[in-house]
């Protein structure tokens, strides 16, 4: 998959930045449309991002009730969009066949188009050939995408995403307040508990692995963390992706203080994770998807930060909070494509102790028993 990954970005700079000039030349601005039928949005790299746009397709449905919101997304976030009431239809885009891609952006004929992507060059040039109206996406600084849209806002490497997302926004006229939340379509619920819930007990959610080695916390201060939350009456559910399956029985087997049940977070049963979430006494997890996804719940959330930092990439919601770490460097990541030989060797994750995020979780467990042993 890393081989795949680099092949991707090396083409889409090399080949995609001349395509770029190239379609740049032949193209002309669009005026904005006097009617607005259809919106389409794009957004295909990420689950998180997914969750931080969930607030703008909410205003987008609020100031054109009459029109038809339409997300395109890639596979990793297609199930996530298939759940919101806020959008109308969900058409998952092909990463490898742009001329698939572009006849299903065209089947939609969107009167206006905003890319939420920040750097691919690939989504700047679907989003030309899609036929829209009217076009919205970043001005990515070194990135060289922005060429091809009708209107660009600057993204900033200073604030929140979710800020960055507000500026494609407000290109359009009106301001977008709403804050990233999991509005499920009619018929859906996560208020039930999910099968297999504890009923004797509370539980804290641990989200450990991201493909990004960097971005990992050690697998022993997680166990001496599972150790600690039991210690105060709680179980501990380990959530991961198929692939990690793995990983999570060999957790288990080596944790001898945890009391952990596996559950499959991937897209197949995403409603089910959702449900586990929101009943969560906690939530902590490394930068991810899932940490976004508790704090669009309103769930608590502990977030860990390494090479990304909370002004970036934060969980965002009433009861979140995030441990930063105090490595010199740390907080690097922008894109989360960044590949500085330098920055990947910082110990930024090493830097963040078992004790900072018992601290950090200590707010929300002042009605528990004191630890064992205390």
């Amino acid at each position: 998959m890393k081989v795949i990954d680099f092949l991707f970005r090396f083409l889409d700079r090399y080949l995609g930045i001349p395509l770029v000039y190239l379609v740049h030349f032949f193209r002309s601005k669009h005026p904005f449309p006097q009617q607005i039928r259809t919106i389409g949005v794009i957004q295909k790299t990420g689950l998180g991002e997914l969750v931080i746009a969930t607030g703008l397709l909410e205003d987008l449905k609020r100031h054109w009730r009459q029109a038809r919101i339409v997300l395109f997304t890639g596979s990793v976030n297609y199930e996530l969009g298939q759940l919101l009431s806020t959008v109308d239809k969900v058409v998952a885009l092909p990463s490898k066949r742009p001329f698939q891609a572009i006849r299903l952006l065209r089947e939609q004929s969107p009167d206006i188009l905003i890319d939420l992507g920040q750097w691919s060059r690939y989504d700047a040039l679907l989003a030309a050939a899609s036929g829209a109206r009217y076009t919205i996406g970043f001005k990515t600084p070194g990135q060289l995408r922005h060429y091809l849209y009708d209107a660009a806002a600057l993204h900033s490497d200073k604030i929140h995403e979710l800020e960055n997302f507000r500026a494609l926004f407000r290109l359009l006229g009106p301001g977008s307040v709403s804050l990233p939340n999991i509005s499920l379509k009619s018929g859906l619920s996560i208020t039930e508990l999910p099968a297999g819930t504890p009923q004797s007990a509370p539980y804290v959610v641990f989200h450990l692995w991201v493909p990004q080695r960097q971005r990992q916390w050690s697998l022993e201060r997680w166990k001496k963390l599972a150790a600690h939350f039991n210690s105060r009456g709680l179980s501990v559910i380990l959530t991961g992706s198929k692939s990690e399956h793995s990983l999570i029985r060999d957790f288990l087997t080596e944790c001898r203080g945890a009391d952990a049940i596996i559950l499959d977070g991937s897209t197949d049963n995403l409603l089910d994770t959702l449900r586990w979430l929101a009943h969560a006494r906690l939530v902590i997890s490394i930068s991810n998807g899932i940490m976004h996804l508790a704090a669009a719940l309103e769930v608590p959330v502990i977030g860990l930060h390494g090479p990304t930092s909370p002004r970036r990439w934060g969980p965002i919601g009433r009861r979140t909070t995030s441990v930063q770490s105090c490595y010199p460097g740390s907080g690097y990541l922008n894109l989360g494509i960044e590949q500085n030989r330098a920055n990947l060797r910082l110990p930024c994750m090493e830097a963040i102790t078992v004790e900072q995020v018992i601290e950090a979780a200590e707010p929300y467990m002042v009605d528990l028993p004191a630890p064992k042993g205390t």
